[in-house]
């Protein structure tokens, strides 16, 4: 119950924060929230200029089917870098530990050097996986195709 109540006071507490934020925006859409002159004062005193559609209140530009595509492809990309990369690191030092393992093995413990072996060739494999990737599900996706 402690920690119940303590999340929904951080919640209240995190979204008190975020009122300042909002109550310091004077840009509504294409135009500005201004105090008008006393001569010209209305009911209220403020002049909004009204935005023409949903877009101009976040200043959001049109968008095509070919925009999307083009993003998603380099966002995916990069995603794909980032994860090759950690990938390869942590098979090359699976493969050193592996390295470890079977030397380990030699001086004492016999099991090591099997589990070594086979660890050291999962790393290889899943190392080859990771660089050659593009190529093994092109050269699959043409086997599959035919």
């Amino acid at each position: 119950m402690k920690r119940i109540f303590c999340l929904l006071i951080s919640i209240i507490m995190s979204m008190s924060l975020l009122v300042p934020a909002f109550a310091q925006q004077t840009n509504i859409g294409s135009g500005t929230a201004v105090k008008e002159p006393a001569s010209q004062q209305n009911n209220t005193g403020w002049n909004y200029d009204a935005p023409d559609s949903a877009a101009d209140i976040m200043g959001i530009k049109p968008v095509s089917a070919e925009d999307v595509a083009t993003r998603l492809n380099k966002k995916g990309n990069d995603v794909v870098n980032i994860l090759q990369t950690v990938g390869k690191w942590v098979c090359m030092a699976a493969f050193v530990v592996c390295i470890i393992m079977m030397v380990a093995g030699c001086i004492g413990n016999r099991k090591l050097i099997m589990q070594g072996l086979i660890g050291m060739i999962i790393a290889g494999v899943a190392y080859a996986g990771i660089v050659c990737g593009r190529e093994i599900v092109i050269f699959i996706a043409s086997w599959a195709a035919a």
